[in-house]
C-alpha cells in the first residue's frame, strides 16, 4: 500500500483543495480599482516582488486614513465610498506570483498576505481569500508557520475543509508552535459550532441562513450537539494550559505577545466562570470619587456593569 502523508491525507479527506478544484492561476479576479491608483507586476525575484506590492498597499492606506483622520463627516463618507485602497488589485498580483512560484517561500508570504487582507465571505469560492486560503491549505501544510495561518482560520468555522485542516494540524503537525496555535483556532472554531448549533434551535427562517452559510455547515449543525461539542472546547484548552510544550508557545497579538497557555487559561475561565447563571467574579476598584469598592459589597442588590473600551 502506497504511504500518504498526513498533510496529504486530510486534503483529500476533507475535500478541500483537491484536483476537482482549478488551480490558482486559473482563477480570475477582478479587482476594485480606486481611480489613480495603477497596479503592475513588479520587476524581481518573488520575494522583492511580495515586499514591492504588500509595502506599496500599506503606504497608500497609511496615507488614505491620514486624509480620513482629517475629514469631516461628509468627507469621510465619500472617501470611504471611493478612494479606500481595497486589497483586491495587489491581491491579484500575489496571487499570480503565488501560481507562477509555488515552491518558493515568497509564495507563502504572498497568499497569507492575501487571507490576511481580504473580505471574507462565506461560503463564496472565488474570492481571493478562498483562493489564497486553499492554495496555502494545499501547498504549505507542513510548513513550520502554518500555526499563525491556522489562527486566522479560527473565523472559517462554516469553511468544513478548513476545520479539518486545523484539527490536523492541532493533532499531527511536526512542530509544537504549530500545534498550538492551531488548537487555540480549533477551540474557537469548536466553541462557535455549539453556539450557532443551539441558535439555530431558535431561528425561524433557517433558509437564509443556509444560504448565506453553505447547505453542507447547515445540515452538520442541525445534527450537532452543542454539550458535546462544548466539553471538546474545554478539553482542548485543558490540553493547551497542561501541556507545558504547547503552552509555553508565543504569538503576536497586536502589539503584543502572549503565550497558547496565558490564552488558553483566560478563555476556560470566561467558558467556566462568565456565563449566564454563574456567580460573577468579584472585582474590586475605585468609583468616580475615588473610593474603594468591591463587587461584593453590592452582594443582594441589582447591579448595572457596565464594560467599555476606548482604542
Amino acid at each position: 500500500m502506497r504511504h500518504i502523508s498526513w498533510a496529504t491525507g486530510v486534503l483529500l479527506a476533507a475535500g478541500s483543495a483537491g484536483a476537482a478544484d482549478p488551480p490558482v492561476e486559473k482563477l480570475d479576479v477582478k479587482p476594485r480599482l480606486v481611480p489613480g491608483i495603477e497596479w503592475t507586476m513588479p520587476a524581481g525575484p518573488p520575494a522583492e516582488q511580495v515586499k514591492a506590492i504588500t509595502d506599496r498597499q500599506k503606504h497608500l492606506q497609511d496615507e488614505f486614513y491620514k486624509k480620513y483622520k482629517a475629514a469631516n463627516e461628509a468627507e469621510k463618507r465619500r472617501l470611504g465610498e471611493t478612494e479606500y485602497p481595497e486589497p483586491d488589485a495587489p491581491a491579484k498580483l500575489l496571487l499570480e506570483i503565488a501560481a507562477e512560484h509555488p515552491k518558493d517561500p515568497a509564495a507563502y508570504d504572498a497568499l497569507f498576505w492575501v487571507a490576511r487582507n481580504s473580505p471574507r465571505p462565506p461560503n463564496q469560492p472565488d474570492t481571493p481569500f478562498a483562493k489564497a486560503r486553499d492554495a496555502i491549505m494545499r501547498d504549505f501544510a507542513r510548513d513550520p508557520r502554518i500555526g499563525e495561518f491556522c489562527r486566522l482560520l479560527a473565523y472559517e468555522e462554516h469553511h468544513q475543509p478548513s476545520v479539518a485542516f486545523v484539527r490536523e494540524v492541532y493533532e499531527k503537525h511536526p512542530d509544537a508552535a504549530a500545534r498550538a496555535q492551531a488548537g487555540l483556532a480549533l477551540a474557537s472554531m469548536t466553541r462557535r459550532h455549539a453556539g450557532f448549533a443551539e441558535s439555530l434551535r431558535k431561528v425561524k427562517d433557517t433558509a437564509a441562513w443556509a444560504k448565506a452559510y453553505g447547505q453542507q455547515y447547515f445540515d452538520f449543525l442541525q445534527k450537532a450537539d452543542p454539550v458535546a461539542l462544548n466539553k471538546e472546547v474545554e478539553a482542548i484548552l485543558d490540553r493547551l494550559v497542561s501541556d507545558k510544550e504547547l503552552a509555553k508557545v508565543s504569538y503576536e497579538r497586536g502589539d503584543k505577545k502572549r503565550t497558547v497557555g496565558e490564552a488558553a487559561d483566560a478563555e476556560l475561565f470566561e467558558i467556566r466562570n462568565l456565563q449566564p447563571g454563574k456567580m460573577a467574579p468579584d472585582i474590586a476598584g475605585e468609583d468616580i470619587d475615588g473610593k474603594a469598592f468591591k463587587l461584593s459589597d453590592y452582594r443582594g442588590k441589582v447591579v448595572l456593569l457596565d464594560f467599555w473600551g476606548d482604542w
